[in-house]
């Protein structure tokens, strides 16, 4: 399918299947060895979870505002 653009009232975006927030570039990046700011590296399952995994240890649910 197609892929559709929701920006968050701060410019920013949610990707993948967890919504991680594109505003955690340097997460994303140490955790799924990618370059800093390659943020579809989200799309990937595996990576999405494992930067889900790290922010929920870190912070816990209240970075999806729960």
């Amino acid at each position: 399918g197609q892929v559709v653009w929701t920006l968050n009232r701060d410019g920013s975006i949610d990707r993948g299947l967890i919504q991680v927030n594109s505003t955690w570039k340097t997460v994303t990046s140490k955790v799924c060895k990618a370059p800093y700011g390659q943020m579809d590296v989200l799309f990937n399952v595996d990576c999405n979870l494992a930067v889900a995994r790290y922010l929920l240890q870190n912070g816990g649910l209240g970075h999806w505002g729960m």
